[in-house]
């Protein structure tokens, strides 16, 4: 497996990792352009590495108590969903989005969570585009979530998928969460600390900081240890500025650069990314053994009442 590592006090393949208390001000760091890191993936996430900067003494990923020490403001921000994916490894006769989970399809899990984020004004869900019209009847018939839901035909891959999506959002919307269709258990608290650091620097991403030894191989030979307070392992939602998303994916765009993930693209225009504490539950479902943890773990969570909703945790 490839990892991204940092040495040297720069960032090589990585992403920055900032913290200032969400109650001070930026103080010109969210404006700091850094160099092009490279992104790499590894099944269940994305690595990233953080170095040290000569304008800090050290990295951390904001966490709790900087996130969520103040409430957010109204906001305009959009979800972008993307759930075009065919999901060939889980060995099922429909796209894994769609497959049962709790008596309903897995998508409409994510997006009634996603509801319950009290920023959001509107989901765009990106979907296969011979299943728009099937996915508009028969998701819809699940929804508990009170939101407006539109539905964009998905690409290729699933930064077109994306980019598909981004098209579709006013230029007056200010901010852009990205979220997949995938995971179905993401947090109102885990929502609000991407969102809080991303009103602080212009983007941000959730992740778990790594817990075993990682190391860096080729041709069957370890070529490397990576310092493992270094390594995160990204998830979403991710959150951004929409004028710096759409710039970001212009550019790949022009550049036939691919990424597996929204912050890389945006990494490569030097903007600062910030991380905070991801949430071991809030998983990808990419094989058949995550479809039956995601039923096990749906079993034991405590029913909400139809249609709640928060805008605070």
């Amino acid at each position: 497996m490839t990892i991204a590592s940092a040495t040297g006090g720069r960032t090589e393949p990585g992403l920055q990792l900032l913290q200032i208390p969400l109650s001070q001000p930026e103080n010109g760091l969210g404006r700091q352009r850094f160099g092009r890191p490279i992104e790499r993936r590894r099944a269940g996430g994305s690595f990233f590495a953080a170095t040290p900067c000569s304008h800090r003494q050290g990295v951390r990923a904001l966490n709790d108590s900087t996130c969520l020490e103040k409430a957010s403001p109204a906001c305009d921000a959009w979800a972008v969903v993307p759930a075009a994916g065919r999901g060939a490894r889980m060995g099922l006769n429909r796209p894994k989005q769609f497959a049962e989970l709790g008596g309903k399809p897995l998508l409409v899990h994510t997006l009634e969570a996603l509801a319950k984020a009290g920023f959001l004004s509107r989901m765009l869900v990106v979907v296969p585009p011979e299943l728009q019209g099937r996915v508009h009847r028969d998701v819809l018939a699940f929804m508990n979530a009170r939101i407006p839901t539109e539905w964009v035909a998905g690409g290729a891959e699933r930064q077109e998928s994306v980019f598909n999506a981004l098209e579709r959002i006013p230029e007056d919307v200010t901010w852009v969460l990205v979220h997949d269709g995938v995971r179905p258990f993401p947090t109102v608290p885990l929502m609000y600390r991407v969102w809080e650091a991303a009103r602080s620097f212009g983007a941000a991403v959730c992740g778990l900081p790594a817990t075993d030894t990682v190391k860096r191989a080729t041709s069957g030979l370890v070529r490397e240890t990576l310092p493992r307070d270094e390594i995160w392992l990204i998830q979403t939602p991710q959150i951004f500025r929409r004028d710096v998303l759409v710039r970001a994916f212009r550019e790949a765009l022009r550049e036939g650069f691919q990424a597996t993930d929204d912050a890389a693209l945006v990494e490569r225009l030097g903007h600062p990314v910030a991380v905070v504490p991801g949430d071991p539950h809030n998983i990808k479902i990419t094989r058949p053994e995550d479809l039956q943890w995601a039923r096990n773990h749906l079993a034991r969570k405590p029913a909400e009442p139809s249609g709640a909703a928060s805008t605070r945790p």
